[in-house]
């Protein structure tokens, strides 16, 4: 099992709404991501399910956006440590507000692997657990 968490924050660090817009082409447009997932994940998608998934070893792969709707299952999946890898989207606008990825994530089990310049405005980290 392997979850995908992708998410868009602002140049301060908040996460924004939705991050399909910004991204129109290219190997790591959002649709793109989702297209070769198994199952997207809802903030009602239920962990007890994801951790029988993860515990018969299921080859499947999950795939949910951080947004502001979808935090509650974020930390739920983090907590029980389920998250395999986080596409952060980093855009160079400033949101002035909101909620803070650094409030969400922990980035401390994590390693960049690897970075690309999707735009000029728009640069992405792919992080795996360390």
């Amino acid at each position: 099992m392997k979850i995908i968490i992708a998410t868009t924050v602002s140049a301060d660090g908040h996460i924004l709404p939705h991050c399909e817009d910004m991204l129109q082409s290219g190997k790591y447009v959002l649709s793109v991501i989702r297209q070769e997932a198994d199952m997207e994940l809802h903030p009602n998608s239920s962990l007890l399910k994801l951790l029988a998934s993860k515990q018969n070893n299921e080859d499947t792969t999950y795939f949910a956006e951080l947004t502001p709707k979808s935090i509650n299952l974020i930390i739920g999946l983090q907590r029980y440590r389920l998250i395999d890898e986080l596409y952060l989207y980093q855009s160079s606008t400033l949101s002035k507000g909101g909620i803070l990825l650094a409030d969400v994530v922990n980035f401390e089990d994590w390693q960049v692997e690897n970075e690309y310049a999707i735009s000029k405005s728009l640069h992405l980290r792919i992080y795996r657990k360390g």
